[in-house]
């Protein structure tokens, strides 16, 4: 059991690297004939299908185990990767998108419900913040290798980078294999249980808890904004700026590295800003990242768009660790994280469709400033009603 955490170092790395394709994803999708409306369709379906598995999956992790969810999510990834690279049409990319869709409800929330028990199981539950900053650090610094030997593929070839991402994607599920399972839930309580029930008493859990409730709404604001940030707008605005295509994923490994360096640091970071100075900086960010793109359209608005990387590093460990310390039953762990994604990515499905429509007829500067003036109105409403004791 003392290996699991290294172990899920080297778990982390190599999902990393099997998302080496996502920097190139929309260059891959146009090259083969797709629109930006598509592209949106596409991405809307994607988070459609999450929002209607995402809590089903977080319910299985719970039943059957956070080490087999892991492993399922790698078999989906391997499968979507290699569709997505023998597809030719909207129809071969709307599969593909649904096998990702599978792929990471899987391991959306059940990889933190994986290291937050077995730190309680250890007696070291006050270190997650710091071990999630350090996997989020290994996973950034995976990224950024991929990118980088991404960029040198993708010189080669765009599918070539699809083929990297496979191989990846099996050495990942390779290494779930030596992953323990936290032994923390009751196994006959959790036969007997039913998913109904199951499902039913993780919402009173979350309706009988005003900060949770809320923290997962507005952790679900700033995944919005860093997944329009980083999905939708950063490959769009790099062809307007005639990025060649092994470019986009150097560019990638570039801004990444940085987001790497700080995760490193995010517990030191974390207690100099507070809740409350975390809760205004990091959307505040990309949303000034967002408005400086639109303005600039130009070289210069990636210098406001390295905004955008600052809050991705912080985003994910320190909302988890706010997350998890509202979380007292283990049991229900991993569906509770899972409604975060439920939210999130059902909200995300909505901007997608409004995004791939604005791309194309409102063009890239407006579509990026009403995106962001948008998203400052929904940061201020939701910190209006921000419970006092968070």
């Amino acid at each position: 059991m003392k290996n699991n955490i290294p172990r899920f170092y080297v778990y982390s790395a190599f999902v990393a690297l099997s998302f080496s394709f996502v920097a190139i994803f929309m260059v891959f999708m146009k090259s083969r004939g797709l629109s930006y409306t598509e592209i949106g369709i596409i991405t809307a379906w994607y988070y459609s299908l999450f929002l209607l598995i995402e809590i089903p999956t977080g319910m299985l992790a719970d039943k059957i185990g956070r080490k087999n969810t892991l492993m399922m999510g790698m078999i989906f990834m391997i499968i979507g990767i290699l569709t997505a690279l023998n597809s030719y049409s909207f129809l071969g990319f709307f599969l593909s998108e649904t096998i990702f869709s599978f792929a990471r409800s899987f391991q959306s929330g059940t990889d933190s419900a994986f290291v937050y028990d077995h730190l309680a199981v250890m007696e070291q539950s006050d270190d997650y913040l710091h071990i999630e900053g350090k996997i989020q650090t290994v996973g950034f610094s995976a990224h950024v290798f991929g990118g980088l030997l991404g960029a040198m593929i993708a010189w080669y070839s765009l599918p070539a980078v699809y083929a990297f991402s496979a191989l990846m994607a099996l050495l990942g599920l390779m290494s779930t294999l030596h992953l323990k399972e936290p032994q923390i839930v009751d196994k006959q309580h959790m036969k007997l249980e039913t998913f109904r029930r199951h499902f039913i008493d993780s919402l009173r859990v979350i309706n009988g808890n005003p900060q949770l409730l809320w923290l997962l709404f507005y952790s679900s604001l700033i995944f919005i904004l860093l997944r329009t940030g980083i999905i939708s707008f950063i490959q769009p605005f790099l062809m307007f700026l005639e990025f060649p295509d092994y470019g986009f994923s150097f560019f990638d490994a570039v801004m990444v590295s940085g987001a790497a360096l700080l995760s490193w640091h995010v517990l030191y970071f974390e207690k100099k800003l507070g809740s409350k100075g975390v809760f205004y900086v990091l959307p505040l960010a990309i949303i000034i990242g967002l408005a400086g793109m639109g303005l600039t359209m130009s070289i210069w608005g990636l210098l406001f768009y390295s905004l955008t990387m600052i809050s991705w590093s912080f985003h994910a460990p320190v909302f988890r660790s706010y997350l998890n310390e509202h979380i007292h039953d283990s049991g229900k762990r991993a569906t509770i994280l899972s409604v975060e994604g439920f939210i999130s990515r059902g909200l995300f499905a909505l901007v997608s469709l409004a995004l791939g429509w604005g791309l194309d007829n409102l063009g890239l500067s407006n579509s990026l400033l009403i995106m962001s003036g948008c998203s400052l109105l929904c940061m201020m409403i939701l910190l209006y009603l921000k419970p006092k004791q968070c």
